[in-house]
């Protein structure tokens, strides 16, 4: 197992971050190559880090290249929370081959997770994957409910509505505080604040 630099962090020599995603996937790598890149195209932790759509893309290109499988870790910023219902919807050159899902899948906290496969990788039967939050009967059928909305294009159109106001709103909440206030990211519906 490789641990790569985010994609927007710099490695620690100093590297730009496609660089070091190159160096460690390339044909060049000295290694391997791996069988899969497991990934969160957004992480909420620390503040709110973004993956470049070039570095998403690249780093599908490279996957590809070394045979491995690209898999998206939605389970923190999927479901709705950048916005669209998957984080990586605005780069379709990523194309994930794998995609776990959680937390507010089922639409209210109840426990339930799910592994999307790609219909030409699944090997699987059905019934044959498992997992700790899987045949919690309440939750498929509120997370049944909670999917037909995504469905809706009254509810998207809304969801893309509140998601355009929240920078609206912490912007001019900054703007009333002393000078030197926050920082803000965002990705649609999920913000970071950081101090400046």
């Amino acid at each position: 197992m490789a641990i790569l630099p985010y994609g927007d962090a710099a490695h620690p020599d100093g590297t730009d971050p496609v660089t070091a995603l190159e160096r460690a996937l390339g044909p060049r790598a000295g290694a391997a190559p791996p069988a899969a890149i497991l990934l969160e195209t957004v992480r909420g932790e620390g503040g709110l880090h973004t993956e470049p759509r070039t570095w998403l893309a690249r780093l599908r290109e490279l996957a590809d290249a070394a045979g491995a499988l690209v898999i998206v870790d939605d389970i923190q910023a999927g479901c709705g929370r950048t916005g669209d219902f998957f984080s990586f919807e605005d780069t379709p050159e990523l194309r994930p081959d794998l995609v776990c899902l959680s937390k507010s899948l089922s639409g209210m906290g109840l426990p339930m997770a799910a592994l999307l496969i790609r219909r030409e990788i699944d090997q699987w039967a059905p019934g044959e994957h498992n997992g700790t939050f899987r045949g919690h009967n309440l939750a498929f059928v509120a997370g049944s409910a909670a999917l037909a909305h995504w469905a809706d294009p009254r509810f998207t159109a809304h969801t893309a509505e509140l998601a355009a106001a929240i920078p609206t709103s912490l912007t001019s909440i900054d703007a009333a505080l002393p000078a030197g206030g926050c920082l803000y990211v965002f990705r649609q519906a999920s913000c970071g604040v950081r101090g400046s």
